[in-house]
């Protein structure tokens, strides 16, 4: 923490106050996603928001409001994002990358995203679970 606070202290100029990130939290905290996405932005010290409930007009009001500037995202959202013309009635510029996991994404999906949020980052985290392949075949 003191690392990342100082860091912050750095950059900022004169009283200007650092740049923080605001997260709004879309993903269940009992994943393991959601769970270490939440870990992150604690340690980054980021702004977090939660919906009481997941509703996608309250959670692009809320990007709007709050200025959310990242967002865990399960696939089946991105998708709501391309495909719903609610994206346009609501200020969504704010918003800087979008960390994707839970589920893998389709490369479909992932190209019509940045044709249309072309400035928002769309990253696919991996699955913290692995297979492990063995090569005796008893196991």
């Amino acid at each position: 923490m003191a690392a990342v606070h100082h860091s912050w202290t750095e950059q900022a100029e004169g009283n200007e106050k650092p740049p923080r990130s605001v997260t709004l939290f879309t993903v269940p905290l009992f994943h393991v996603f959601g769970l270490f996405m939440l870990l992150g932005a604690v340690l980054l010290a980021d702004t977090v928001l939660f919906l009481e409930m997941f509703d996608f007009k309250e959670m692009l009001r809320a990007v709007e409001k709050y200025k959310v500037t990242d967002m865990p995202v399960s696939p089946p959202l991105v998708v709501a994002f391309v495909k719903s013309d609610l994206t346009k009635k609501y200020d969504l510029s704010s918003l800087e990358g979008l960390g994707c996991g839970g589920a893998p994404l389709g490369k479909d999906v992932s190209e019509r995203f940045k044709e249309k949020f072309p400035k928002v980052l769309l990253v696919q985290v991996c699955s913290l679970c692995f297979i492990v392949q063995t090569p005796n075949p008893k196991y």
